[in-house]
């Protein structure tokens, strides 16, 4: 026997026990939620973006300082 997909007491059975679901008008949506999950995902992702910028700047550039020049020469038949 297969459990229907939903189910009063726990919502849709691929969901978590966590999740939240409300009825809301599309106007509300629109006007006041969408606008609102825009605007902390964009400070979100400016976020990470400078948290990210720093760690790579902070592993990758860790010595600044010039590579040393080595006076070496060499003759082309491979004589040293």
């Amino acid at each position: 026997m297969r459990r229907p997909l939903w189910s009063d007491r726990r919502g849709w059975r691929w969901q978590r026990h966590t999740t939240v679901m409300v009825k809301v008008s599309r106007r509300f949506v629109q006007e006041t939620l969408w606008p609102e999950f825009e605007e902390i995902a964009a400070t979100l992702n400016s976020y990470l973006q400078e948290v990210t910028n720093r760690v790579v700047a902070s592993v990758l550039h860790k010595d600044d300082s010039e590579a040393a020049e080595v006076e070496e020469r060499r003759a082309l038949d491979g004589a040293k």
